[in-house]
């Protein structure tokens, strides 16, 4: 019963996808739209193909007069869990991958939200909110980033954990050189998931958490440089265990036509509307192109920021208590957990976020 009392968030932010996707689990639906019909069951089907007949998939001969597969990188050819295929049927493999990383990532969450004194209840919100958001919904047939996206808790809660073994007075090497190996593993998976923005983006927003941690701890220089070594080792160790995925990778964009020619105009055609922004309340208050009317700029998928009500109006509270005490200069009453200034914290990375994404509209 204390398992059960201590574990129930957990079940509720696995069971959820495994419930939405629950006809695409037991085989009476496939995904098939768009980019998995196009890109994904094809070099997937061809990966499969060429590991059972017992050789590496380096070659896709069905593209013109020939291309890189494993060197391409959202095949993902090297990222264990989609080895599943291997097993099951491509089709109902795909569904399975796509399920079992939004449960992870709803996982990682609870146990990053745990890891942060929150209560039982946040963290289900917070599993829910990250896990079953419209971000990794909306894109759940974009294998890539559905995949990668469900890193990002796990990298963070594994950064924490060293961190909070560097503030001790006389950490054990055991359990930091445990932890340094699951961050160099996370790393790892996160850079052979096949998602190279996802990837930057998640070790990019990682670096900032700790070099905020860092900078407000009174920990002496040497206890900081330590860390500082514990945390860059790990990352080194992590680029290594994906480097046959990575050089070739590099090798094969220099021949890539974007290497070239994505100029300042052709990327701004991506930059964020502001009015996805009403979305944050509705998901589909711009319409649904599922139901043939959709009146936003670009595509439904690229900009879907759906949170949920709760979380939103949730996290609203928390900006504004903080925003408050900061204008009072006292610390914050409500700041959750042991890490005080954490609030304002991820308001500094949604402002700088959003500034970036708004891109031309600014």
């Amino acid at each position: 019963m204390i398992r059960l009392r201590q574990g129930w968030p957990y079940l509720f932010v696995v069971a959820a996808p495994l419930v939405l996707f629950a006809p695409f689990l037991l085989g009476q639906r496939v995904l098939y739209w768009g980019a998995v019909l196009f890109q994904f069951y094809p070099w997937r089907e061809l990966a499969v193909q060429a590991l059972r007949a017992g050789h590496l998939p380096l070659w896709d001969p069905l593209v013109g007069n020939g291309a890189p597969l494993l060197a391409n990188y959202q095949s993902a050819v090297l990222y264990p869990p989609n080895w599943l295929a291997l097993v099951l049927p491509l089709e109902y493999a795909l569904a399975w991958l796509a399920a079992l990383h939004l449960a992870w990532a709803g996982a990682g969450m609870v146990r990053l939200a745990r890891t942060l004194g929150f209560t039982r209840l946040g963290q289900v919100v917070a599993g829910l909110a990250f896990g079953l958001s419209q971000y990794l919904v909306a894109r759940v047939g974009f294998f890539s980033i559905n995949a990668a996206a469900a890193w990002l808790p796990w990298l963070i809660w594994a950064v924490e954990r060293q961190l909070a073994l560097g503030e001790k007075p006389a950490p054990a090497a055991r359990s930091r050189l445990r932890s340094a190996l699951l961050l160099a593993f996370f790393t790892g998976l996160l850079l052979l998931a096949g998602h190279a923005q996802l990837a930057w983006y998640s070790l990019l927003v990682t670096s900032a958490w700790a070099l905020w941690r860092l900078a407000r701890g009174g920990l002496p220089f040497k206890a900081k440089a330590q860390t500082v070594l514990w945390l860059l080792g790990p990352l080194g160790l992590g680029l290594l265990l994906a480097a046959a995925q990575l050089l070739p990778t590099a090798e094969f964009l220099r021949e890539s036509p974007r290497a070239l020619s994505a100029g300042f105009d052709f990327v701004m055609t991506y930059s964020f509307s502001p009015w996805r922004l009403l979305s944050l309340l509705a998901p589909d208050v711009l319409g649904n192109p599922a139901r043939g009317q959709f009146f936003g700029h670009g595509n439904y998928w690229e900009d879907a920021i759906y949170i949920g009500v709760l979380p939103l109006l949730l996290a609203l509270s928390a900006a504004v208590s903080s925003l408050l005490a900061l204008a009072r200069r006292r610390p914050a009453a409500a700041s959750p957990g042991r890490l005080p200034g954490l609030p304002m914290f991820l308001l500094c990375v949604l402002a700088v976020s959003l500034l970036l994404a708004l891109g031309g509209n600014t």
